[in-house]
């Protein structure tokens, strides 16, 4: 165990900051349903339909919440324009550095035209 912890040393872990949605009663509700409908129907074959109406429900509801909540943001903006581009790049998960595109060489990319001025 010494080597591998001499190889391998603990890193500290940033969790990713988010949008705690997640705390409503009626989120947290369905989700212990589910929960125990997903340990119940490994057993009993017969209650997997029901897991599966259960475990949509809970997705819609996620998805309305989180809705209401990116609303909610841009309603009380005083910058709505960026507050939507924001909540963009949460969505579309291009939150922290911005790397470029492209990988490899950009003086590759020359051949293709003026698309990709290098600069």
């Amino acid at each position: 165990m010494g080597l591998f912890r001499e190889s391998f040393p603990p890193k500290l872990v940033q969790l990713k900051r988010g949008e705690n949605f997640a705390k409503d009663s009626q989120i947290a509700e369905c989700k212990n349903r589910l929960g125990a409908l997903q340990v119940i129907s490994n057993y009993k074959p017969e209650l997997k339909p029901i897991f599966n109406y259960y475990k949509k429900d809970y997705q819609n509801l996620l998805v309305r919440k989180r809705a209401d909540l990116y609303q909610d943001k841009i309603t009380s903006s005083d910058n709505k324009m960026k507050t939507m581009w924001s909540i963009h790049d949460v969505i579309v998960g291009k939150c922290g550095a911005r790397d470029s595109p492209m990988e490899g060489d950009p003086k590759e990319y020359q051949i293709y035209g003026e698309h990709y001025k290098i600069v």
